[in-house]
Order: structure tokens, then C-alpha cells, then sequence
């Protein structure tokens, strides 16, 4: 089922390389899984799904690269492009081995993201990958926050958190897509 006219970007969170040549790995998970690597490679499924059903579909970048590092012109590219939504994917961490499920977020408020933020949670639910963690605080699904990837975009936009790779069980879960 198509959500839009047509033209996603997914944004594969981290893996930028900074002005030292180092590159950003995002969060590691105890057995040394990269969020970066996870979530590329989802986008890359993703993507190939999306473009299955017709979709066109651009990716922020597709590995390591100078150009990602920062985070507005990931969201800049998609405005330029003139992207009709903004996915951009990431894996949870925290200090603990505890926390699970995977999260939904938009910008505080209710706007088109809500919309989009409510599909996402959806089809998340529908793989039976890890559990969510919703806040229906304000009669929908996603938490809010203004992360900066999500915020500078002129579009609908959800930054998703697939699981905590700090958990052992869903680090071996994310690992495994």
C-alpha cells in the first residue's frame, strides 16, 4: 500500500566520517555488531522493497562517507530533492542490557509526521521483529523530540530506533536482517 506520491528518502543513521577520517559506528552492541552496519543494510532492503512497489527511492548514502557526517545536510538533501517523506533508521542503546523494542519518533506537535510516524509503528508491529514502545500520551503512537535530521526536513519525518543493540537478544535480532 503506497503512503505517498512518491519520492522517499531513507536516511541509514551514522556513518559519517568526521574531519580526522574517523568514522561514526553509532552504537555497539556487546558482541561488537555496529549500528551503522545494521541499519545500512535495512535501508538497503528497504529501499528495495520501496522501489518494487514503485516508489522512487533515495538513500542519504550508501556506506561510509565525508559527505553524511552532519546531520542537516542529510535532511537538506532530501529537501532539495523534493522528497515527499524522511525515514531515517537507527538502533537503540542504552547504559543497560534491559531496555527493548524499537521506537517511533517525530517532532514535538501533530503534523503530517504523526501520520506517517502511525504507519511505521504499524508495519513495525507487523514483522514481529521486537516489540514497541509507544507513547499515546498525545493520541498517537510516536514519541517526540527535535532531533535535527527529522526537524530540518520540509516533509513528513520519523526517525525509527529498530530495537536496542544494546540488548543482547535484539542485537542478535538486528544482526540477523
Amino acid at each position: 500500500m503506497k503512503i505517498c506520491g512518491c519520492k522517499v528518502v531513507i536516511d541509514p543513521g551514522h556513518n559519517g566520517i568526521d574531519e580526522n577520517g574517523i568514522r561514526d559506528p553509532g552504537a555497539v552492541g556487546a558482541s561488537g555488531v555496529e549500528e551503522a552496519e545494521v541499519v545500512q543494510q535495512i535501508a538497503f532492503m528497504l529501499r528495495d522493497i520501496l522501489t518494487e512497489q514503485g516508489y522512487e527511492v533515495m538513500l542519504t548514502h550508501e556506506g561510509p562517507s565525508e559527505d553524511v557526517n552532519y546531520l542537516t545536510p542529510r535532511a537538506n538533501m532530501a529537501n532539495k530533492w523534493g522528497a515527499d517523506i524522511l525515514i531515517s533508521i537507527h538502533a537503540n542503546s542504552f547504559g543497560s542490557t534491559e531496555p527493548h523494542g524499537f521506537e517511533v519518533w517525530t517532532t514535538v506537535g501533530q503534523n503530517n509526521s504523526d501520520i506517517l510516524a502511525d504507519y511505521l509503528y504499524q508495519a513495525l508491529e507487523q514483522t514481529g521483529m521486537v516489540g514497541g514502545r509507544p507513547d499515546y500520551t498525545d493520541g498517537d503512537s510516536d514519541k517526540e523530540a527535535n532531533f535535527t535530521v527529522i526537524k530540518a526536513t520540509w516533509m513528513p519525518s520519523a526517525l525509527v530506533e529498530l530495537g536496542f543493540i544494546s540488548n543482547p537478544a535484539e542485537e542478535q535480532v538486528l544482526a540477523s536482517r
